[in-house]
């Protein structure tokens, strides 16, 4: 059995060097897969709580329009780190995103 930290899931899971014990590279990939389908059922069962959504598409469009760096990969990779956790810890129910 693979013991990963949760800060240490996605960069196992992505291949990142040194993000802990490589054996368990599997185990994070599952993980993260985890998490995105969490994500998906929380979109599913409470589309409400995601409707600004679309805010947040107008945002990205902005931002790389204005030549800025889109802020959306950190927010989005944020909300999947916060899933991972709940996942790892055995809370995940119905938080907002």
């Amino acid at each position: 059995m693979c013991k990963v930290k949760a800060d240490e899931v996605l960069g196992l899971a992505l291949g990142v060097p040194g993000q802990g014990p490589a054996e368990c590279a599997d185990a994070a990939k599952a993980m993260v897969a985890t998490a995105f389908d969490e994500w998906m059922r929380r979109y599913i069962e409470h589309p409400e709580q995601f409707a600004r959504e679309w805010q947040t598409v107008g945002k990205f469009l902005a931002e790389h329009e204005a030549g800025s760096v889109p802020t959306y990969g950190k927010q989005s990779a944020a909300y999947l780190q916060k899933l991972v956790v709940e996942l790892l810890n055995g809370t995940a129910e119905e938080a907002t995103p």
